[in-house]
């Protein structure tokens, strides 16, 4: 048995199980809920609403991985359209714009199925990943906010 390819697929079912495991145990509600009051929204612009979603996401992903984050963000959606008036249809956008930049490889599995694949060196991926998930946060992210107001879906 080659090792490497054990530890590969153990890495990946471990990234997997992160998001089962914040969801079953309670501990993706608790996070959620924790994450509603550390970061106040209430009288805040829809726009305001986009941005803390998508950095939230991203951020927690760091932590919880895609998945994780996942299934810690989507519950405070609700709140943040009641606190923001940002409708649900935006703000599901939001959270995705914040997952499509991974700062680090093993947040998503198809970037770290691919590292593996081509047998390039997580360090390698990092150097460019973490420009490109600035990019998308500080460049990708207002101007999709933008296309959503141009096109109607938000206020």
């Amino acid at each position: 048995v080659d090792m490497n390819k054990f530890t590969s697929v153990f890495a990946l079912a471990a990234v997997l199980c992160v998001a089962t495991v914040l969801t079953h145990s309670g501990a993706g509600a608790m996070i959620a809920a924790t994450l509603a009051k550390l970061m106040p929204a209430s009288g805040a612009s829809p726009s305001y609403g986009f941005m803390l979603i998508t950095f939230s996401a991203s951020l927690i992903a760091i932590g919880a991985t895609i998945p994780g984050s996942i299934a810690i963000v989507t519950p405070t959606l609700p709140g943040f359209e009641a606190a923001t008036g940002l409708p649900l249809v935006a703000g599901l956008n939001a959270m995705l714009i914040g997952l499509q930049s991974p700062f680090f490889a093993f947040e998503a599995v198809p970037v770290m199925v691919g590292l593996m694949m081509g047998k390039v060196a997580a360090s390698a991926a990092t150097r460019i990943l973490i420009p490109l998930a600035i990019t998308g946060l500080l460049v990708v992210a207002p101007l999709h906010m933008a296309w959503l107001k141009l096109i109607g879906v938000m206020p």
